[in-house]
């Protein structure tokens, strides 16, 4: 970990993860992998333990856990995934942890003004904005 080479690393290793799936032809058809972080459709929950059980084969010192879609929301990679009746919405993912001061960067700081703007610009434009697929939950979520 910390070394540069650790995402180039990482991602050798998931490819060489994916390539084994498809040469066995076990690779579901909606499959999508971010470093270590992986998406996937199955048509029931047997099926979906089934694919966890046969990654967690593919070698043995890597394990995979999942997450189901609990209520039509799936957390995944910082934004929440809403099943609305076949369409996707997404919003940020906002985990309010007991140590969480909510404080970024205190205004008063010796910092230069940018310092201080960029971290709530890049809050909102790269990361809510971006992530919400509606107005009204970039809203929900803005204040």
């Amino acid at each position: 970990m910390g070394s540069p080479l650790g995402p180039l690393m990482a991602n050798v290793f998931m490819c060489s993860i994916e390539d084994k799936l498809v040469e066995r032809n076990l690779m579901p058809s909606l499959c999508h992998w971010f470093v270590d972080d992986c998406i996937t459709s199955h048509s029931s929950i047997a099926s979906t333990e089934a694919f966890l059980s046969t990654l967690n084969r593919l070698h043995q010192s890597f394990q995979f856990n999942m997450e189901l879609e609990v209520d039509g929301v799936l957390p995944f990679l910082g934004a929440t995934l809403m099943n609305k009746n076949g369409w996707l919405e997404t919003m940020v993912y906002k985990v309010i942890k007991p140590t969480n001061t909510g404080l970024m960067l205190h205004y008063d700081s010796h910092v230069d003004i940018n310092y201080k703007k960029s971290p709530v610009l890049s809050m909102f434009n790269e990361h809510a904005f971006r992530l919400s697929s509606s107005w009204e939950l970039f809203m929900l979520h803005a204040f």
